[in-house]
């Protein structure tokens, strides 16, 4: 690079390229960074919660939502805490370690980057398949928008469909489904 200016993006973190980095750069940085990524799962209980709920597949990753716990599960900190919460799955068959952490950080980074447009009310997980970890990241990020774009639709419609009937969504199990003991 000529000239005695530094990279644009030392410019707009206000680095000067002659002098070392104050700590309070660093801070904003990262608080800019942090405020991007969205919020996570991280219980047990909660991955399994949302396993329970609708799922939308693609070749990239199966998306599972559900809606959020109810409180008497979570801690008080989570309950301040507003916009949807993501959790990312890559089991031990896709690879080892060192490939099911390169496909959780794509994810990732797809979700901070894209408009995912997932519900404040909602929890998700995304469970990787393969070709993740090949596949165009734009394409991934796509992949990402659609499926959940996909999963709010066919949510809305069961929801009228269920509000025509007039069944309720506690049992959501038609009559000719339930199983008796007899």
């Amino acid at each position: 690079m000529t000239g005695s200016q530094p990279p644009a993006s030392a410019q707009s973190l206000g680095i000067l390229a002659s002098g070392p980095v104050s700590p309070s750069i660093l801070s904003r940085t990262s608080q800019t960074r942090s405020s991007q990524i969205p919020l996570r799962l991280k219980k047990r209980a909660q991955f399994l919660h949302v396993a329970k709920g609708t799922r939308r597949h693609c070749e990239t990753f199966t998306l599972q939502s559900a809606s959020r716990l109810s409180e008497a599960f979570e801690n008080e900190s989570t309950h301040k805490e507003q916009g949807p919460r993501f959790g990312l799955t890559v089991t031990r068959k896709i690879g080892n370690a060192v490939v099911r952490n390169k496909i959780k950080r794509r994810l990732r980074e797809a979700l901070r980057l894209t408009n995912h447009g997932g519900h404040q009310d909602r929890d998700y997980v995304i469970v990787a398949r393969l070709p993740a970890l090949t596949c165009d990241f734009v394409r991934l990020g796509q992949d990402l928008q659609r499926t959940i774009r996909q999963l709010h639709d066919s949510n809305q419609k069961r929801s009228k469909a269920r509000s025509s009937t007039g069944q309720d969504e506690t049992h959501s199990r038609p009559a000719a489904l339930s199983f008796t003991r007899t």
